[in-house]
């Protein structure tokens, strides 16, 4: 495939090569790189004006971090004229835009100007409704506008597992396709064979990840199997209520809470636990499973995501929520060999052909050159294109 130049789109992007921001999209734009022209924009994340070369792309940060609506629009404003300078120097293939809310509007908005194709890709909670975390797009009327502009506009959509693309209207599935991002197989190499029962979860201490029916589910597991212990790898706003229903469980001698662990750390923990635990009440993908799965550990998590969709051997479901499931789960794991060593045997290798980011860039290859036209890398350079994009119009 010849080497296109394409335009990225995203909420964030590393602010230096220490700086992980969002793993999963710093591994997919500097694969990416090393296939085609990568130039990333940012509106938001690290909110530090500044261009310069990252894993083999352009970024481009637009935002101070001024909050307000006119700072927004003003960021907006500038990341139209930007992107149609650039344009006109040298014209870009297509846009991608992660994900499909502000960056997917703007994206599609931006490529309909430009006369290119647009590829937006759902990672977020574009679809999701969960009133009891208080997450989700679909809550918020000015939220649901935003998605519904980028599906409306977007040449291409895809979702990272058949669980959220189920969710999505049925007027925009035609142009859908369920494409994974990948985990990195690299970093996250195979350890050893578990034969404890050192539970690990690692997640963000919000809502949404629902802790309470962890460590309940984990507390009501410890009933039958008092060698049960637990690490926690993660920070955030119920960090304080956590600790208090840790307390109030008598698992203060039995949980272990490691705070922010850095993403680069993270296989070495894995590697030396036995049992990944994820409760998670809403995915639109999951990448951290992935991530535990390919080190070689079993797994027990909500049946959200890409977890409702792998092999049940490797990964033992409950419902979202359902702290007993959970603790029979961890029962039903921790009881034989078994999970563990199907996990150590097949996960690895399962991840590596299904869900690797080397096994998944082709398939967004596939994509790029089905919107580019059999190859075609893009528009040949003509007349200048307008700097302000009429960045004002209701697009």
């Amino acid at each position: 495939m010849n080497r296109l130049r394409i335009c990225y789109i995203v909420p964030g992007f590393c602010a230096d090569a220490s700086d992980w921001c969002i793993p999963v999209l710093t591994n997919f734009i500097a694969r990416a790189a090393r296939a085609h022209d990568a130039v990333v924009y940012s509106p938001q994340y690290p909110y530090h004006r500044a261009s310069y070369e990252l894993f083999g792309a352009t970024v481009h940060c637009l935002s101070d971090g001024k909050k307000g609506r006119l700072g927004r629009l003003l960021v907006w404003r500038e990341l139209f004229g930007r992107v149609a300078d650039d344009h006109a120097r040298h014209p870009f293939a297509l846009v991608h835009a992660f994900w499909a809310n502000e960056t997917g509007y703007l994206g599609t908005a931006i490529a309909r100007r430009l006369g290119i194709p647009s590829l937006v890709s759902i990672g977020g909670g574009e679809l999701a409704r969960v009133p009891r975390a208080g997450y989700g797009s679909q809550l918020h009327a000015a939220q649901r506008f935003l998605i519904r502009r980028s599906f409306e506009r977007a040449t291409l959509i895809t979702a990272g597992s058949a669980w959220v693309a189920a969710k999505m209207p049925a007027r925009f599935c035609d142009r859908l396709r369920v494409v994974p991002l990948g985990a990195d197989t690299v970093m996250f190499a195979p350890g050893g064979l578990r034969r404890g029962s050192r539970l690990l979860a690692a997640a963000s201490m919000i809502a949404l990840k629902d802790y309470p029916a962890i460590l309940r589910g984990v507390a009501a597991a410890r009933c039958m199997e008092p060698s049960v212990t637990l690490t926690i790898a993660g920070d955030g706003v119920e960090r304080p209520a956590i600790e208090r229903l840790i307390r109030d469980l008598g698992l203060r001698d039995v949980v272990r809470l490691l705070g922010h662990v850095p993403h680069d750390a993270m296989p070495e923990l894995f590697r030396a636990s036995d049992l990944f635990l994820h409760g998670s009440l809403y995915e639109s993908q999951g990448m951290v499973v992935l991530e535990a799965l390919a080190t070689g550990m079993p797994v027990i998590a909500s049946d959200v995501g890409v977890a409702a969709e792998l092999p049940e051997h490797l990964v033992y479901r409950f419902r979202p929520g359902d702290a007993d499931g959970l603790a029979r789960a961890i029962l039903r794991s921790l009881d034989g060999p078994e999970h563990a060593r199907r996990a150590f045997q097949e996960g690895p290798g399962f991840v590596e052909a299904r869900y690797s980011l080397a096994g998944q860039m082709p398939a967004f290859g596939d994509l790029y050159r089905e919107l580019t036209g059999n190859d075609v890398p893009g528009l040949q350079p003509g007349a200048p294109v307008d700097r302000r994009l009429e960045w004002h119009e209701r697009y």
